[in-house]
């Protein structure tokens, strides 16, 4: 691991391993001499990185990645940032044809993130898997419709908002699983949506809400699950296989 730090008229370099050294580079700037080893190191690169974490701490903000060529292949990225200018100045350096997964979360607590923008990003198009931790988003459902597994923080989840989810899992090829961690819900909507729900208990001993959606033309069961309490609910939406029942209250 190599860690480089500004110093009073240059740069130092340490290496860290069984012979760790330290080099100091006169004159030179830290932030430079990271981003053109790190470009060295991704043009040697000929395989995919199976992880590639970032964390912005108020000086990896400033550099400026530029068009950036050849983009890194990366299967899997973890972004530390509530700033949705932090995860557009990364994600287009990422090869879209290798990124499969992001995930995305807040250093300070639980804040709104506008994700719209990311949306459009040709990496976010081919995306299965994405993970928004403590992260309120503020977008169109549909941006997630072509992904396998979802999470995200969400502030009131309307029964119109129940209803385009379900109508997404229906429709999806493929969608599998999501949860959302609400600030608010309204279960008498999700009723007129879902139909009556049938009751449970969490292993904390809480009450949870079940409703399955039967998907007639691949012969599956879409399971909903409401739980939580003031302020701090889960709805998560999953598969089960038709053959696995028998389920309670099918809503057809």
């Amino acid at each position: 691991m190599a860690k480089y730090q500004k110093q009073e008229h240059g740069a130092l370099v340490s290496y860290t391993g069984t012979k760790g050294t330290q080099q100091f580079l006169e004159g030179s700037d830290f932030l430079d001499l990271f981003l053109n080893d790190l470009k060295i190191i991704i043009g040697y690169q000929k395989t995919e990185i199976q992880s590639f974490h970032v964390h912005f701490n108020g000086t990896l903000a400033h550099l400026n990645f530029g068009l950036w060529s050849p983009k890194i292949p990366v299967k899997g990225c973890s972004i530390r940032t509530s700033r949705p200018s932090e995860v557009l100045s990364i994600l287009p350096i990422l090869d879209p044809k290798s990124l499969e997964s992001i995930s995305i979360s807040s250093p300070d607590g639980i804040q709104d993130m506008e994700i719209d923008e990311i949306a459009k990003l040709e990496q976010w198009k081919n995306l299965k898997t994405v993970n928004f931790h403590k992260l309120k988003i503020h977008t169109d459902l549909q941006n997630f419709e072509h992904m396998e597994t979802v999470f995200f923080h969400w502030n009131w989840f309307s029964g119109q908002e129940m209803m385009k989810m379900r109508d997404m899992f229906l429709t999806s090829p493929t969608l599998s699983s999501v949860i959302i961690h609400c600030q608010s819900v309204s279960k008498p909507q999700y009723d007129q949506v879902l139909g009556e729900p049938w009751e449970g208990r969490s292993p904390f001993g809480t009450t949870q809400y079940h409703w399955n959606v039967k998907d007639s033309k691949r012969n599956r069961i879409l399971k909903v699950c409401l739980s939580g309490s003031f302020e701090n609910f889960l709805i998560s939406f999953n598969w089960a296989k038709e053959r696995d029942g028998p389920y309670k209250r099918i809503v057809v």
